[in-house]
């Protein structure tokens, strides 16, 4: 796969300007590193392509595969929450119940993101992963419903 590589070296100044240790892989332009998030430890990676960028808030929890019922209520928690986003959505992996949130950007007229630009698309995927990780770990661990879970989740908006 191809990539911009003034996307990935604008990624890389905003993240260096924030002063965030990561782990850069410049032949695939992909950029790997992880966030406390104070209750839970969200891993980051960000894809570049030739005229967009996806941040992607990774969780370390998923829903068991093997659960079929555990795998729907978190897929209805995941299009409950989904609904209403302006800037990214959940992801949920059907085969190994992994969960996600992702932010992309699109560059197609610019030769590459500003610093804002990053740093923006970083704290809404950072933010969202923080607001609805309480959801997620209700269902997972705590059997809770998809519905009352993220009514939890969003009754602060």
């Amino acid at each position: 796969m191809s990539y911009s590589p003034a996307i990935l070296n604008a990624i890389d100044a905003a993240l260096t300007e924030a002063e965030l240790k990561r782990s850069t892989d410049y032949e695939k332009g992909v950029v790997h590193f992880s966030m406390d998030l104070g209750r839970i430890n969200i891993k980051v990676i960000i894809i570049t392509r030739e005229s967009n960028f996806s941040i992607h808030g990774v969780f370390p929890i998923s829903a068991d595969d093997e659960d079929q019922e555990a795998i729907l209520k978190v897929a209805e928690f995941v299009c409950r929450a989904n609904y209403g986003l302006v800037l990214g959505h959940f992801n949920l992996d059907m085969r190994d119940g992994e969960i996600q949130y992702q932010t992309t950007i699109d560059c197609t007229d610019i030769e590459a993101p500003s610093t804002h630009m990053v740093n923006r698309a970083l704290a809404v995927t950072l933010k969202m992963c923080e607001k609805y990780a309480p959801g997620f770990q209700s269902i997972i661990f705590a059997g809770q419903s998809a519905k009352e879970a993220c009514e939890r989740c969003e009754a602060d908006d």
